[in-house]
């Protein structure tokens, strides 16, 4: 009980805006983190739902790199859920699916932010709730709009494709959305800057050609899918990208033959 106690002071130091968050993030990071020196906490579920709803908040949608502390700070945070994750993976996990589907776009993007970094640090969340996320994304995929949303899926589809969460066909639809985003043209009427749908091309190519040269056990996979798109009309605009791609797994695909014994 005198835990449970300590965690709700410590979260509650965040509503001091003296205090710089970081240092208090880092404790705990500390308390959260099992070591024979410091054993798995026993926290009610209550307290488990606070430090969720607590650090949730904390999480930036763009670290602003002119703030180091804030930056800091928003890593910190997002090792605290790794420990979360691994510790208290029912309540953290579930609740952060959850988030998937809140009204508030700003509130889906934190969640999406958070069950990404999860994808490459939280080998529980690999082996037991990706293909949740999986499901989540094919939803988000055909219905977000905003820009900055489209860029964290992408960032969220690759870490998934890296994990060997996206195997199948069917989830490997999702790399269709990075394809078709690559020559992403906004709607007349959009509000949207030049500079964020660059950023989104950007985004999309580079991480396309990443996979490509990177993912050795989804070339096939990779390689059949952009040579559909080629005959695809949607993915037209994403033609220059299909093809460079195209390019680097075949290169890499006779490297590999001439570099196998004979």
């Amino acid at each position: 009980d005198t835990v449970n106690k300590f965690v709700l002071s410590l979260l509650s130091l965040y509503r001091k805006p003296a205090i710089n968050f970081y240092y208090i993030s880092q404790c705990i990071s500390y308390l959260l983190s099992p070591s024979p020196l410091n054993p798995k906490l026993n926290l009610n579920d209550n307290v488990i739902n606070n430090i969720n709803h607590v650090l949730f908040n904390l999480v930036l949608l763009e670290p602003d790199y002119d703030q180091p502390h804030t930056v800091k700070n928003h890593f910190e945070v997002l090792r605290c859920f790794d420990h979360m994750a691994n510790q208290f993976p029912d309540s953290t996990i579930e609740s952060l699916l959850h988030q998937c589907k809140n009204n508030q776009e700003k509130e889906r993007m934190k969640a999406v932010i958070i069950l990404t970094h999860l994808t490459t640090s939280s080998q529980v969340f690999v082996d037991s709730f990706a293909m949740k996320f999986v499901a989540i994304l094919k939803v988000m995929v055909a219905m977000e709009q905003g820009l900055k949303m489209k860029k964290l899926l992408v960032k969220a589809i690759v870490g998934l494709v890296y994990r060997n969460c996206i195997t199948t066909p069917e989830e490997f639809a999702l790399v269709e959305f990075i394809i078709k985003n690559c020559g992403y043209e906004p709607p007349i009427n959009a509000n949207v800057s030049k500079n964020e749908v660059a950023d989104l091309h950007d985004t999309c190519k580079s991480s396309l050609i990443l996979m490509c040269n990177t993912v050795t056990s989804v070339r096939g996979q990779l390689r059949n899918l952009l040579l559909t798109a080629l005959t695809v009309d949607a993915f037209t605009a994403s033609m220059g990208t299909v093809s460079h791609c195209l390019t680097s797994l075949f290169q890499n695909n006779s490297a590999a033959i001439d570099d196998s014994p004979s």
